[in-house]
């Protein structure tokens, strides 16, 4: 036993509540650092370990990839827009979680449980195919780059480019810049850098959208010799088979193209192979089998004679 000159307290009661303080001390200390470490998807370079703090107007529970829209004026700079002297209305999508912005940097941040942004604005577009999308990023009125570029539009070529690759159609996807005056945070971060909203695609546009369909080349999906569709193949078959729902009379010739090979039938067979692969690809997608047309031309229209074999390799798509 433990004894004071007023109380007289067992050894082991001591030992206890000394352990149990440093435990609280311990958990405290863990749940801060917890607190403080953010993972960001912005394919930030390794030594950015500043970029991965936490951010208060970020913090949120909610994944869902539901959409939200509400009515937002945004000043017009799309030059078919303002030929025809129009304005379409647009529209604000809004998300649960935040675009994030750096005063060091002109990328575009998001935690990585954000990352659906890239899903969702690619099935809305999919979706509503009359629609288009415009990116609209902020700057400080001294935020410009070397060549005179604002951080603003940087930033929304950093989101285009990065949708793009996800398999978003880049020609539905429009930047804009507007000066804003705003505080970063202490860390440097700020939460409303980046808008974005949706339109509807004027006629001008549309007729320049419809030529890109009705003459396009197939090259990022196939690999060694066979097709591998991706997200930017789905993409341009919706807006293949939107079309065609519109213009019934219209004949699809698929062409395939092959890389040089022993001999002109297997060149041949290669291109034969690849464009009913397409075909069979468009079939299950709902475009109907009397509108298409298979032919190989094996690889008697190359590109460029100066192209790697594995670029030769292609898909022609004529409609008319």
């Amino acid at each position: 036993f433990y004894c004071s000159n007023k109380s007289c307290t067992p050894l082991f009661m001591r030992n206890f509540l000394q352990a149990f303080l440093v435990f609280v001390l311990w958990a405290s200390m863990a749940l801060f650092l917890n607190g403080r470490n953010h993972s960001y998807d912005d394919a930030a370079a390794g030594s950015d370990e500043k970029l991965t703090k936490n951010i208060s107007e970020t913090k949120t529970a909610s994944t869902s990839v539901t959409i939200k829209s509400e009515e937002k004026s945004v000043e017009q700079s799309d030059s078919i827009a303002q030929k025809e002297n129009k304005k379409p209305e647009i529209i604000q999508l809004k998300f649960e979680n935040k675009f994030i912005t750096h005063s060091d940097h002109t990328r575009v941040l998001f935690p990585r449980n954000f990352s659906y942004f890239k899903d969702s604005i690619f099935r809305f577009l999919n979706n509503n195919l009359s629609k288009e999308i415009l990116i609209v990023g902020q700057y400080l009125p001294n935020e410009l780059s070397a060549n005179k570029t604002s951080f603003g539009k940087a930033r929304a070529m950093f989101l285009k480019n990065t949708l793009t690759k996800y398999g978003v159609n880049p020609n539905k996807l429009l930047v804009k810049d507007t000066v804003v005056s705003y505080q970063y945070d202490n860390d440097g971060f700020y939460a409303e850098g980046i808008h974005i909203y949706f339109r509807e695609i004027t006629d001008a546009k549309k007729e320049i959208l419809n030529k890109v369909i009705c003459s396009k080349i197939i090259k990022n999906s196939i690999k060694r010799n066979a097709l591998k569709p991706d997200k930017s193949l789905l993409a341009y078959t919706y807006e293949l088979k939107n079309y065609m729902a519109s213009n019934s009379d219209k004949l699809i010739h698929i062409i395939g193209h092959s890389r040089k090979k022993r001999t002109p039938e297997i060149s041949h067979s290669v291109g034969l192979k690849l464009a009913n692969q397409l075909a069979d690809y468009f079939i299950e997608n709902g475009i109907p089998k009397s509108a298409l047309k298979v032919i190989s031309k094996g690889d008697t229209q190359p590109l460029d004679t100066n192209m790697s074999n594995s670029i030769k390799n292609r898909i022609e798509i004529l409609i008319n």
